[in-house]
């Protein structure tokens, strides 16, 4: 008898590749300067992941909501908190702007001390104003380069380091390298082998003066490396194996309620993600029919990208995986249904795509 081989693609490849979005979104809010002062003018700056924004709406954590109409992202605009204390900024996207982004900030009374630069014992102090971050511009990700304005830098070169939180919650600093140093304007590039850490909203660069005491700080959104991988057979449970066929098996493993005729080679066909096998021995009387299911369930970041599902039955048949994948997804129970007839055999195989930050398990 001739076996015949379906193929279905259930997910494109193409889901591997970039995907746009129509509408901007709202991904940080930073204040500076940092701390901001009662009764002086603070700069809240807006970023996204788009230049296309119409107004972003900004509660400035003081009984105080404006919305403004804006030409895209980034924006910056200008506030004067009148009480000292801790403030919670939320900017949110209007009309064709999505997203919402929270940061905290301590308003004070005044400036805390700073140190005094170019000075030594006994000497008069050349400069007091502290260093401070103006603007930061570029990629903050793996490979990724980027601007550093403001004040007091120094003349000679100083440290930048990204403060980042590890995939499993521990801290993790990482120096960045500095492709250029003046006393306003710093220029670094990302390590472009930073792994292990995940996409985060509130990363840290932070601007360390040459004589090792003065430095300020910016939140950036990180954006980590991802990677691609093929879900493997083991990463995959079996809830379910049906057991209404004279052998059967799922995953290479039997559910134990096999019949006495034997098959050779006995499933060697699948080497993805999850698969299964039904035989309905020679003179058999009448077909036989179940469901197998699994279960796949990610974790840190890590999602579903695609499925390719292959399937093929001598007699009978095999349904395609319900529910479908959808892709973005962490988690997924796929059923698949199966009917042999006598002296035949049913059987599938899927490969699972996932994706997501490079370094990281995709399980716990």
């Amino acid at each position: 008898m001739t076996r015949r081989f379906v193929r279905m693609w259930l997910i494109p490849a193409a889901l591997f590749g970039g995907v746009s979005f129509a509408h901007a979104q709202v991904m940080n809010v930073a204040v500076s300067p940092s701390p901001p002062l009662v009764g002086q003018p603070a700069t809240v700056t807006v970023t996204g992941g788009s230049a296309l924004c119409g107004a972003v709406a900004i509660n400035y954590g003081d009984g105080t909501t404006i919305t403004y109409p804006i030409a895209g992202l980034p924006t910056s605009q200008t506030h004067v908190w009148s009480t000292p204390g801790n403030k919670t900024v939320v900017a949110t996207g209007q009309g064709n702007c999505t997203g919402k982004a929270t940061t905290s900030v301590q308003v004070v009374r005044s400036n805390a001390p700073s140190h005094t630069l170019g000075t030594s014992t006994g000497s008069t102090p050349s400069m007091t104003v502290p260093m401070r971050i103006k603007s930061y511009f570029g990629l903050s990700e793996p490979g990724g380069v980027a601007a550093i304005a403001g004040e007091s830098f120094g003349a000679e070169r100083g440290k930048v380091v990204a403060k980042l939180k590890a995939w499993n919650g521990g801290d993790r600093s990482v120096p960045l390298v500095i492709k250029g140093w003046k006393p306003t304007l710093i220029e670094v590039e990302w390590p472009s082998d930073l792994e292990g850490v995940r996409d985060q909203m509130d990363a840290i660069v932070e601007t360390r003066h040459a004589n090792k005491i003065d430095r300020a700080s910016w939140k950036v959104f990180f954006r980590a490396e991802t990677d691609h991988k093929v879900l493997p057979m083991s990463a995959v449970e079996v809830v379910t194996c049906g057991d209404d066929g004279n052998r059967n098996s799922c995953n290479r493993k039997s559910p134990g309620h096999n019949g006495g005729c034997v098959m050779n080679p006995f499933f060697l066909g699948c080497a993805g993600s999850f698969g299964g096998q039904h035989y309905n021995c020679h003179g058999a009387i009448g077909d036989d029919r179940g469901t197998d299911e699994f279960r796949i369930a990610l974790a840190n970041d890590w999602t579903i990208a695609g499925v390719d599902f292959t399937k093929s039955a001598e007699g009978g048949s095999v349904g395609n995986p319900s529910p479908p994948v959808s892709t973005g997804t962490a988690k997924w129970n796929p059923r698949i249904t199966w009917s042999v007839t006598p002296a035949d055999i049913a059987e599938y195989c899927a490969h699972v795509h996932i994706v997501g930050p490079k370094g990281v398990p995709f399980q716990r």
